[in-house]
């Protein structure tokens, strides 16, 4: 996630280097990566997955708060999802 004052286009370059990063360093490009850039008003969403990044087209306002806070929890649903998804079973005593 990367919070700069209106200036998407500086907020996504960070962003992308984080997403970027945190794919290299869990060795999983194969996973999505999903970011966020926002200016605290308006949100925006995108996902990298192996090489290909892609930002939602739609963006999102605070003035919108449910739809906000709808983009939101499905992204941490995502999230939540996928790290059960790859989690280790849990033994059984």
């Amino acid at each position: 996630m990367e919070a700069k004052l209106s200036d998407f286009a500086r907020a996504w370059g960070q962003c992308l280097a984080g997403m970027l990063a945190a794919q290299k360093v869990n060795g999983t490009p194969d996973r999505p990566i999903y970011g966020i850039a926002t200016d605290g008003r308006a949100w925006e969403f995108g996902l990298l997955l192996a090489a290909e990044f892609t930002r939602d087209p739609q963006g999102y306002a605070l003035a919108t708060l449910d739809m906000l806070g709808q983009a939101l929890h499905n992204l941490f649903r995502a999230c939540r999802d996928m790290a059960l998804a790859h989690s280790a079973p849990a033994a059984n005593p």
